[in-house]
C-alpha cells in the first residue's frame, strides 16, 4: 500500500523489481535475518575475545567461503567478521545471486529452533511490500505471479501423503532452476504429486491417474466436470509429450507449469480438507 508520500506526490511509488533488487530491499534482507546471526554468538567472561560463536555458525561460514564464493579455505577465519561478509554479500551481489543466497542460507544456516520460520515469512512478507516478483516456497525463491498460487503450493506441502509432498517438493525445486526453469519437469512432478495423491486414498491398485480422480469424485462427491477437468491434466501431460518425453519435447511456457502445479495443490489441498471433515 502506499504510503502518505507516495500518495501525496511527494515521493515516487514503489515499482516492481523482477531483474534487480534496490539497496533498500538488499538492506532490509539483511536486517531480517540478522537477529538469527546474533544468536550465534554468546558472551563469555574471562577469556581473550569475551564472545564465542557457535559450532554450527562457523561451518556454516566455512561452507559459503568454501562452496558459495569458490574460495579455498587457508588459515584462520574470525567469526566475528562473519556478519560483515553476509552483508557484504547482499549488497553488493547481482539481484539473481542474492536469490541463490538465501536459498543457501535457508539450507545451510543453522537457525535455532522457529527462527529459520520467522525469517522466511519475514523475507516473504518484504517481498509482497516491495513488489518483488517472487516468493520463499519450499527454502527455494519461485517466480510466483499470485500470493494464491504460493499459499495453495505451500498448503499441499503440508499433506501426510509423503510421496506426494516429494514430488510438490521437488516441482518446487525446479521451478527455481537456474538460468532457466525446466518447466516440463515442474509439470511432470505436479502430476506425479496429484497420481501420488489420489492412489494413497482411494487404493494403489488403480490403474492410472484418472481412474483414481474417478474413486475420490465418487467418494467426496466431486462435481462431474471439476472431476473431468482434473483428468484432462494428465491427458495434456501425456499428449504434450511430459510425462514421457521424446528428444524433441518442446519445453512449456512457464505460466503453464505454475498454472498446472497450482491446480494440483490445490486439488490435493482441497481432498485433505475434505478428508478432515469426514472424519
Amino acid at each position: 500500500m502506499p504510503n502518505f508520500s507516495e500518495r501525496s506526490g511527494y515521493a515516487q511509488p514503489s515499482t516492481p523489481q523482477k531483474a534487480g533488487l534496490n539497496e533498500a530491499t538488499r538492506n532490509q534482507l539483511f536486517n531480517r535475518l540478522s537477529p538469527a546471526i546474533e544468536t550465534q554468538a554468546k558472551v563469555v567472561p574471562f577469556t581473550i575475545d569475551h564472545v564465542h560463536y557457535s559450532d554450527g555458525y562457523r561451518g556454516f561460514l566455512n561452507l559459503l567461503r568454501s562452496e558459495f564464493l569458490g574460495q579455498v579455505l587457508m588459515g584462520r577465519f574470525d567469526p566475528a567478521g562473519g556478519k560483515n561478509l553476509i552483508f557484504g554479500l547482499f549488497a553488493s551481489e547481482p539481484f539473481n545471486r542474492v536469490y541463490d543466497l538465501i536459498e543457501f542460507i535457508l539450507e545451510n544456516f543453522p537457525f535455532f529452533e522457529g527462527h529459520k520460520e520467522r525469517v522466511t515469512d519475514s523475507w516473504n512478507q518484504l517481498f509482497r511490500s516491495e513488489i518483488i516478483a517472487y516468493q520463499i516456497v519450499d527454502d527455494r525463491v519461485v517466480p510466483v505471479p499470485a500470493a494464491i498460487e504460493a499459499e495453495a503450493i505451500e498448503d499441499a506441502l503440508g499433506t501426510e501423503v509423503e510421496r506426494a509432498r516429494h514430488h510438490i517438493s521437488r516441482a518446487v525445486r525446479e521451478l527455481s532452476g537456474r538460468p532457466v526453469p525446466d518447466t516440463n519437469a515442474v509439470i511432470r512432478d505436479a502430476i506425479d504429486a496429484l497420481e501420488a495423491f489420489c492412489k494413497h486414498h482411494c487404493g494403489s491398485d488403480e490403474r492410472n491417474l484418472r481412474a483414481a480422480i474417478q474413486r475420490l469424485a465418487a467418494r467426496f462427491g466431486i462435481h462431474p466436470q471439476l472431476k473431468e477437468a482434473m483428468g484432462k491434466l494428465s491427458d495434456f501431460a501425456d499428449a504434450a509429450g511430459i510425462r514421457h518425453p521424446a528428444p524433441d519435447t518442446q519445453q512449456q511456457p512457464l505460466e503453464v507449469a505454475v498454472f498446472v502445479l497450482t491446480i494440483c495443490s490445490a486439488f490435493i489441498s482441497f481432498i485433505d480438507s475434505a478428508n478432515d471433515r469426514t472424519l
